[in-house]
């Protein structure tokens, strides 16, 4: 089984903002949408993006551990 790759800064902010942007566009297409998301995250501070940067930096080490242990024979399945 493979692992499940790292996820970004971005990903997380997506994945936590995606359906708040959509309340306030609901006839944006699933396009638009992503575009909404993209404007939203530039214009967020440096501090806010740091809490998503920390999301990814644990989520690195996440899949940096499972990868050692797999190469190691330590784990069969993630």
């Amino acid at each position: 089984s493979s692992i499940k790759k790292p996820r970004t800064s971005f990903s997380f902010y997506t994945k936590e903002n995606r359906i708040k942007i959509q309340k306030k566009n609901p006839n944006a297409t699933f396009g638009e949408l992503s575009k909404l998301v993209s404007v939203d995250w530039k214009n967020i501070t440096e501090k806010e993006k740091a809490y998503y940067k920390k999301l990814e930096t644990k989520d690195k080490k996440r899949y940096d551990f499972v990868h050692i242990l797999l190469c190691n024979g330590h784990a069969r399945d993630t």
